[in-house]
């Protein structure tokens, strides 16, 4: 194993898988769906690592982890100031896949684990790259561990904004530090709010609308505003014997072997009265009926989603499929393609058997708006958390000092 010094410059710290061989990575701090990557700092938390290989090769693959500034650059900490134990660690828990039509391996490691031991809240970027290449990663994952030294009173609700009232939600909070040495409320707290923890639509840089006994006050009209967006869609191929209700048609390939399935044909819904139904907020299980072990014997699939469209849209206007399956990510593989025979959008990825949550996304302009082909609800469930961070610069790193946890349904 190398330990090759690491330009911090060109470190991604963004969600993000970089090889497109690499699928199915999932992080769970939990069994329960949805799981979010956040664990309590010394406690018995750890994170579980898993995702596949499909390249076909034996590659050694090594975990590195970075401390982050609450904005997500680099900290100028020391690895063994953050991290006890080593800088640098392979995976050595790995297997293939047993009698699949498509050939992996399935890798998992856990963090924390007895050689990596983080010493201090933050963020932190997981990266793992093989061992020979350290600097081409095959995913950067972000994670945040906390501490909780302060509390929240907080309320979600309908937004403020009267034109927002019925598609938006709003979600003020007071920070309350009684035992906590706060010196520069105004300067040194910094807060992020995540939705079904999506950084792409987070808020943060929020300045308080007062402070006093030890409370700071973000109680906004605006600035704490969320688009409620819809409930995600799901479909499962868990069963590949027949079709599903979420399915159009399921064939196996006469050649390969590999399931081809084409789920049901989706509409716009933005203009739909809002219809409730559970949803694991994006998130997706892997799950075959057919097997003992899902990690090894589940198959991977080709899965081909279908939006109808009369006409297509405008060339500055794309729209993406995204959810915890390909981490949000909004890249080529993500973006549909318009087939003018049959008047429709289509995407056709490789998704192992299971369980998932997607939603239709619009791109414009480098604009991303969820609601345009799903529409928006205030009562639509969604999952929040708050983090505050101290930046006091004393501190000589960003200290998260509490998280705060609701969902619409029971805050």
């Amino acid at each position: 194993m190398s330990f090759l010094p690491t330009d911090n410059e060109s470190i991604d710290t963004r969600n993000r898988i970089h090889k497109e061989y690499i699928k199915t990575l999932q992080v769970r701090n939990a069994e329960a769906y949805p799981s979010y990557p956040t664990i309590p700092l010394n406690s018995n938390d750890f994170l579980s690592y898993s995702f596949d290989d499909l390249s076909n090769l034996d590659e050694d693959y090594v975990i590195k982890v970075f401390h982050c500034t609450y904005d997500w650059k680099i900290s100028d900490l020391q690895s063994n100031e953050y991290l006890r134990g080593f800088p640098e660690l392979p995976i050595t828990e790995f297997e293939p896949s047993f009698n699949s039509a498509i050939p992996y391996v399935n890798y998992q490691f856990d963090f924390p684990n007895d050689m990596m031991i983080p010493l201090m809240s933050g963020n932190y970027i997981i990266q793992v790259a093989p061992d020979d290449d350290l600097d081409n990663p095959i995913f950067t994952s972000r994670i945040i561990i906390y501490e909780q030294l302060i509390r929240y009173r907080a309320q979600l609700k309908e937004s403020s904004i009267i034109s927002n009232r019925n598609s938006h939600q709003e979600l003020d909070f007071d920070v309350v530090y009684n035992g906590y040495e706060v010196f520069r409320p105004y300067d040194d707290i910094e807060n992020v709010v995540l939705q079904n923890f999506n950084w792409d639509n987070s808020i943060s840089d929020l300045e308080p609308v007062f402070v006093k006994n030890n409370e700071i006050s973000y109680d906004y009209g605006e600035e704490n505003n969320f688009s409620g967006n819809n409930e995600y869609r799901f479909f499962s191929t868990a069963n590949i014997s027949g079709t599903s209700p979420s399915m159009h048609s399921l064939k196996i390939n006469a050649k390969t072997l590999v399931p081809e399935i084409e789920l049901k044909r989706d509409e716009f819904r933005p203009y739909k009265l809002y219809t409730t139904f559970p949803d694991i907020n994006g998130d997706f299980k892997v799950n075959s009926l057919l097997g003992f072990n899902d990690d090894l014997e589940a198959e991977y699939c080709q899965v081909t989603f279908v939006l109808n469209k009369e006409t297509p849209m405008s060339n500055a206007q794309k729209i993406h499929i995204l959810g915890g399956f390909n981490f949000n990510q909004l890249t080529s593989e993500s973006q549909m393609q318009y087939n003018y025979t049959l008047k429709r959008y289509e995407l056709t990825t490789l998704l192992k058997q299971g369980y998932y949550n997607y939603t239709y996304a619009l791109v414009e302009d480098g604009e991303l708006d969820l609601s345009f082909v799903e529409g928006s609800h205030f009562q639509t469930e969604n999952d929040f958390h708050i983090f505050t961070y101290d930046t006091n610069p004393n501190l000589g790193y960003d200290r998260v000092i509490g998280m705060y946890k609701t969902d619409t349904f029971n805050n």
